[in-house]
């Protein structure tokens, strides 16, 4: 078992390297963004819209 693992290495090359500094940054706001417009259609098709009659109707639990 351990002849099979003897090609694996821990060293990353200066072109891994590169490649994993290229790689898109992740955009976090956008993210949130997109989920919370996402659940407040999910909200908005679950829950119906009307006026509330007392003020604890108005929240969405």
């Amino acid at each position: 078992m351990i002849e099979a693992l003897a090609h694996v290495s821990a060293v990353a090359t200066a072109g891994q390297v590169a490649e994993v500094h290229s790689a898109p940054a992740f955009d976090f706001e956008m993210y949130m963004r997109d989920r919370a417009e996402m659940v407040n259609k999910a909200l908005d098709a679950a829950l119906p819209s009307r006026y509330p009659e007392v003020l604890v109707d108005s929240m969405r639990c």
